[in-house]
C-alpha cells in the first residue's frame, strides 16, 4: 500500500483535472485532494509558493488557525532547549524566504512571536541565527548525565571550564515509579507483550511442543501462526502437526524462556538449546556436538 502526499506540481487547472479523472480511474477506492493558487499564492508544506510575472518566490506558510505555542522563557526548562527554539525558528528565515523583504517580514513576526512568551529581545538576537556564521565544535574530556533541576545549569557551567559536558536526564515520573503489570511489555505476568524472545507453545492433545524465536513481540508472532493455520500453509510446523494428528495448539497461552534478547544469533542459538529439552516439531539450527554437554 502506498500512501502519496504533498506533491507540488505546475500546471493548469484543466491539467489537473485530467491527472486526477485518470488516477481516479484506476480504482474506485482512489481518492485524492489538491489545492489551487489563490491570488497567486499556493501553500505547498510549510512554503508559501508566490508567483510573479517573471518568476517564483517563497516565505514561510502559516495555515489561518496558527497560533503561537513555543517554550516560555521562564519555564522550568533547559536553556538550551530555548537557545534551539530561537536558532529553529531564525534559521526557517534564510531558508525559506527568497527575497529580504519577505525575511525582514519574517525575521519581525518569529521576534514579535517570542516576545509575547517573555523571550528577551537580546537574548533573541544573540541566537539568532547566522548564515555567515559557522560554529566550532567544542572538544569534551569527558561526559556527565544529571537530572534536570534548577541548579543543573549551573552544574553545566562550572563543569565545562573542566571540558566536561553535562547531558540531562529526565526526572523519574510516578508512571516509570508505579508499573501497571497488565501493560508494561517488560512484565512477565503479559508474555505476549514481551520482545525479542524465544517462546514454546503446547500441543493441546500431545506432548509435542512448538519452540520458537521473534524479534517483534510474542503477541504479534501468535497472530501469524492463527493466520497460517486459518490459510492451511503448508509451511507452518503447526499446521503440519494439526493436519496428519486433527489436534490443537494453546496458542493463547504460550511460555516465555528468554525475552528481551537482540542478538539474532543468541536467540537461534537459544532457539535450539530449548528444543531439545522438548519433544520440538519446529525447524531450528544444528548445535555443535560441544552443547550436547549441557544436557543430561
Amino acid at each position: 500500500m502506498r500512501y502519496i502526499d504533498d506533491v507540488f506540481c505546475i500546471c493548469t487547472k484543466s491539467q489537473v483535472e485530467n491527472i486526477l479523472s485518470k488516477l481516479i480511474s484506476y480504482h474506485p477506492d482512489l481518492a485524492f485532494t489538491h489545492e489551487t493558487e489563490t491570488y497567486n499564492a499556493l501553500p505547498f508544506l510549510d512554503f508559501l509558493i508566490i508567483r510573479t510575472p517573471t518568476r517564483y518566490h517563497s516565505t514561510v506558510h502559516y495555515k489561518n488557525l496558527f497560533r503561537p505555542n513555543y517554550i516560555h522563557f521562564n519555564s522550568f526548562c533547559p536553556l538550551s532547549h530555548k537557545i534551539k527554539t530561537v536558532k529553529t525558528l531564525s534559521k526557517r528565515v534564510q531558508t525559506h524566504c527568497s527575497t529580504s523583504d519577505f525575511k525582514t517580514m519574517e525575521t519581525n513576526r518569529v521576534i514579535a512571536n517570542l516576545i509575547k512568551f517573555q523571550y528577551p529581545e537580546s537574548f533573541i538576537l544573540r541566537h539568532f541565527h547566522n548564515p555567515n556564521h559557522t560554529p566550532s565544535n567544542p572538544i569534551y574530556k569527558s561526559i556527565c548525565v544529571l537530572p534536570y533541576s534548577p541548579t543543573s545549569s549551573s552544574i553545566a557551567r562550572a563543569l565545562s571550564k573542566f571540558e566536561v559536558r553535562t547531558l540531562y536526564s529526565n526526572s523519574p515520573n510516578i508512571s516509570s515509579l508505579i508499573r501497571n503489570p497488565d501493560t508494561k511489555s517488560n512484565s512477565p505476568y503479559n508474555p505476549s507483550l514481551l520482545s525479542g524472545c524465544v517462546y514454546s507453545i503446547p500441543c493441546a492433545d500431545c506432548d509435542v511442543v512448538y519452540v520458537g524465536e521473534t524479534g517483534r513481540s510474542v503477541g504479534t508472532r501468535l497472530e501469524e501462526h492463527s493466520k497460517n493455520i486459518s490459510r492451511q500453509d503448508e509451511k507452518s510446523a503447526i499446521y503440519q502437526h494439526i493436519r496428519t494428528s486433527n489436534h490443537s495448539f494453546d496458542l493463547a497461552n504460550p511460555s516465555v524462556h528468554y525475552s528481551r534478547i537482540h542478538n539474532k544469533q543468541q536467540c537461534l542459538t537459544l532457539e535450539a538449546l530449548v528444543s531439545q529439552g522438548f519433544h520440538a516439531i519446529n525447524r531450528h539450527i544444528d548445535l555443535p556436538e560441544s552443547y550436547q554437554s549441557l544436557f543430561p
